[in-house]
């Protein structure tokens, strides 16, 4: 058998990689099938060499594909893994939002002596049903009350302890996956100080007492302390952070579609505070979709402290806890004949719960902190 040399690189091979179209381009080059000048004497394939022009091609064909997708993976429009999406909107500096609880509220009524005032402290646990539940802010009997009216929120507190070793820019895991610690219930106890967290970088801070916290792209929490100049380093000994776990691995979902009933009878983990509630329970506010990074992420960046565009000023309410949707209008919307719209935005909000006035003059103050402007803001909620 005699042939010549064929420079494989001389092959056509598509700009979009394909197997079947670069093997029987191959094939057609080393055998007698194709109207090219034939290469090959024999009419007989050789089944060896068919066997390796199918390995290279594949290979070949593998390799393209994935260098093509790592380039892919790499920007956030063109992104299809979660974790890369994850990974590049924290690169923006974007904060991975966490599951947020659900609340509910409930009468309680003291069991001990009305003479004195009873407090109950911060993310002490209760119980409504067979569920866990927490309070988030102090739970106060003024003296002479035997029953008032406070709001719960569902969620089991949990408390992991590391030793500090006193060195600079210390980093742990909290090892609570897909989403599960609370967004808006993370702190660390040093020497019997509370440590709050920050989402804005250490270099924001000086040397205060605070640790930035990070969700990875699995969905847990990393938390990371100063070094002395950016955020304070923590001295050698134990550091306890308390958080709230939102749903547990055995969480049965259809409790959001059957919530408990009325008068379900509520209990404190002390025994001695006891109560029913009021109302049904809100559900599980989830994390954010993967897709809600991939519009949002850039502008959330670029309209951090300066927000003055519709798009940074939309990605800055949905960042606000409890908005799930919201449309910004400004004059040209409004009215563009009136010059007195000029320095007027009017929000228009879907919010997993029904807000009041002070919600509502919360979310404003939030959104003239993320702006460079003095905007008017007017609006409607549920």
């Amino acid at each position: 058998m005699s042939g010549v040399f064929v420079n494989p690189f001389t092959v056509n091979i598509p700009l979009t990689p394909d197997f079947d179209t670069i093997h029987d381009e191959l094939q057609r080059n080393v055998t007698n099938d194709g109207d090219i000048e034939r290469i090959w004497t024999d009419v007989i394939t050789a089944a060896v060499g068919s066997y390796i022009l199918r390995m290279v091609s594949s290979f070949t064909a593998d390799l393209a594909f994935m260098a093509e997708r790592v380039q892919h993976e790499t920007m956030l429009h063109t992104a299809r893994r979660p974790s890369s999406v994850y990974a590049i909107a924290g690169n923006h500096g974007v904060h991975l939002q966490r599951k947020l609880p659900g609340s509910i509220e409930v009468r309680l009524t003291r069991s001990t002596s009305l003479e004195v005032t009873r407090r109950l402290p911060a993310y002490t646990q209760w119980s409504v049903g067979d569920t866990s539940y927490f309070n988030r802010q102090d739970v106060v009997f003024p003296s002479g009350m035997q029953n008032i009216s406070v709001t719960l929120h569902r969620g089991t507190v949990q408390q992991d302890t590391v030793t500090s070793t006193g060195k600079a820019n210390q980093s742990y895991i909290l090892d609570v996956d897909q989403f599960r610690v609370s967004d808006a219930d993370l702190f660390c106890t040093i020497d019997g100080v509370k440590w709050p967290s920050t989402r804005r970088g250490l270099w924001q801070t000086n040397a205060s007492k605070v640790f930035y916290e990070q969700t990875t792209i699995d969905g847990r929490v990393r938390v990371t302390f100063g070094d002395g100049v950016y955020g304070a380093i923590p001295r050698a000994g134990a550091i306890t952070f308390s958080y709230v776990v939102v749903q547990t691995s055995d969480y049965d979902a259809s409790k959001d579609l059957n919530p408990i009933s009325l008068a379900s009878p509520v209990k404190c983990s002390d025994d001695t505070t006891y109560g029913v509630t009021m109302g049904e329970v809100s559900a599980i506010l989830p994390e954010k979709p993967v897709e809600y990074y991939q519009r949002n992420a850039p502008y959330i960046a670029s309209g951090r402290k300066r927000a003055n565009t519709r798009a940074n000023l939309r990605a800055a309410a949905l960042e606000y806890p409890g908005v799930i949707d919201a449309q910004l209008l400004g004059q040209a919307e409004l009215n563009p004949q009136d010059l007195r719209q000029m320095n007027g935005i009017a929000a228009y909000l879907l919010t997993a719960t029904t807000w009041g006035t002070v919600n509502w003059n919360q979310f404003v103050a939030y959104m003239h902190n993320e702006s460079d402007s003095t905007d008017t803001y007017t609006g409607a909620i549920p």
